[in-house]
């Protein structure tokens, strides 16, 4: 059996990725003008959140050096 070590770098990739999407998903609804208040508090939240997340990850492959 072996395990595959996993990245920080990858996950960085995936997290960013999923930070773009919400930042998005929030510029279409501003653009239609269908975003509510409440929605924009959410995404707000889960955009603060993302990129906590990515901070991390970026911190954590940067100890990781090149082979992260």
């Amino acid at each position: 059996m072996f395990l595959w070590p996993e990245y920080a770098s990858d996950k960085l990739v995936a997290s960013l990725a999923k930070m773009i999407r919400t930042t998005v998903d929030f510029a279409k609804g501003v653009a239609d003008g269908t975003l509510t208040e409440t929605q924009s508090a959410a995404i707000e939240r889960h955009l603060g959140t993302d990129l906590l997340e990515v901070l991390n990850f970026a911190d954590q492959a940067k100890l990781e050096g090149q082979r992260g």
